[in-house]
């Protein structure tokens, strides 16, 4: 098994861009996931071509920034994606699968052909959002990260390992948890 190191959030901001840039030459990530709505997206894909070992991935979003699309439900007074996972889980699918190929094409208008998809806040894992994620993929033929209900014929991940967002302030997420998430055997 393969162990990838993926940082979520590329195109937040600046510092969230140079973290992730920083974390990839000098440490463990060497895979990021972009999000292409927000302020910082342009300045991520100057940032990684200073990287070349970063994978970039598409970081697929309902729940900030603002849409792509101009579709009225998916956001607020101010344009704003509604940030609360209800409001997303009732969404009609046809709808997020619009803005979520949105999203796809202005990726590529970056330049950057997505390594995999995944989503901010793990929306992919609503009922209605995974159909139009699975979808995306589908004609996209892009490799997503592990969800519950991937069809067999999906490109995924073998595992992937959320523990970390279960942590609190005082857990460790350091050497001995990714000795332990490589192989259950080493102590």
């Amino acid at each position: 098994m393969q162990l990838i190191f993926n940082a979520d959030d590329f195109g937040l901001c600046r510092g969230v861009n140079l973290g992730i840039i920083e974390a990839c030459q000098n440490g463990v990530v060497r895979s990021a996931s972009l999000m292409v709505n927000m302020p910082g997206s342009e300045d991520a894909v100057k940032l990684a071509e200073s990287a070349p070992s970063l994978g970039v991935g598409l970081h697929l979003t309902l729940t900030a920034g603002q849409p792509l699309t101009a579709h009225k439900e998916l956001s607020d007074h101010a344009g704003n994606f509604l940030r609360n996972q209800d409001h997303v889980a009732a969404l009609p699918a046809e709808l997020i699968e619009k803005e979520f190929c949105a999203q796809v094409r202005r990726c590529m208008q970056l330049g950057i052909t997505p390594t995999h998809i995944d989503s901010h806040h793990h929306v992919h894992r609503l009922n209605n959002v995974s159909l139009a994620f699975t979808a995306v993929a589908e004609r996209y033929d892009l490799p997503v990260r592990q969800f519950s209900q991937k069809p067999g014929h999906i490109k995924s991940s073998e595992a992937f390992d959320d523990s970390y967002y279960a942590l609190s302030s005082d857990d460790n997420m350091g050497l001995p948890r990714i000795k332990q998430l490589i192989s259950p055997d080493i102590s």
